[in-house]
């Protein structure tokens, strides 16, 4: 019956209430109740609002009419939808992580890195002070006083990265981490500062190491040593 429901609140040219909905009179108006169906009520930029006005636009667009598989996959991807993550391929080697003389860490002049009780890997005798990141990865650990981080690789591998000998016992002195925890980073990122001159006023080596700390469960790695190597250029491992 029209008008007896809300009679008052009801502007003109409409009736009645539908699920708390005023809508529209018969006539001429009928066609704007499609004005009311949930599905319209899209953000005004949203891929499938624009999309739905194209498709009221250009009838012959419309979904229901012949279009080719091809051209409609394009327009949705265009638009973000069912877009697929790229799969990130597995990091394959680790670059210098600063420029100077590479040695095994057997050969490092402290017993818990040289008798790889921390796992296997390789030190630089630096000639610079900044460490860069040698693979893509996220930050795993910040240690407090700043001189060494570790990294979890995407092929599975433990990374630490520890700058000088005994250099915990300079309590952060010298030292910037430019990284926190749980960052992602990329090869060649910087990672860290530290004063070289500072740690060798101090009397202790400055030796960077990187370690690999799960080595056993990765056999076929292979390490690079007895080179100069050039920061985020000469690879040093291989996996």
């Amino acid at each position: 019956i029209k008008n007896s429901i809300c009679p008052k609140e009801a502007p003109e040219g409409f009736y009645g209430t539908k699920r708390g909905k005023i809508l529209p009179d018969a006539g001429a108006k009928r066609g704007k109740m499609r004005n009311f169906n949930k599905k319209q009520h899209l953000p005004e930029r949203s891929p499938g609002r624009v999309l739905r006005n194209e498709m009221r636009e250009n009838p012959s667009r419309r979904w229901g009419e012949e279009r080719e598989d091809a051209e409609l996959q394009w327009e949705i991807n265009k638009m973000g939808f069912f877009k697929k993550k790229e799969k990130e391929e597995p990091v394959k080697e680790l670059r210098a992580i600063v420029s100077g003389q590479v040695i095994p860490v057997s050969e490092v002049a402290d017993p818990v890195f040289s008798s790889k009780a921390l796992g296997d890997g390789i030190a630089i005798r630096p000639e610079g002070q900044v460490i860069t990141a040698p693979c893509s990865g996220e930050i795993s650990m910040v240690a407090e006083t700043r001189h060494a981080l570790g990294i979890t690789v995407n092929n599975g591998a433990e990374l630490l990265l520890h700058i000088g000998l005994d250099t915990v016992s300079l309590g952060g002195e010298g030292f910037k981490v430019l990284v926190k925890q749980g960052k992602k980073v990329k090869q060649g990122d910087a990672l860290l500062e530290f004063d070289k001159a500072l740690v060798e006023r101090k009397g202790l080596a400055t030796d960077c190491i990187l370690i690999v700390t799960n080595s056993d469960d990765l056999p076929g790695m292979k390490l690079v040593s007895g080179i100069d190597a050039v920061q985020n250029e000469t690879v040093v491992c291989t996996f």
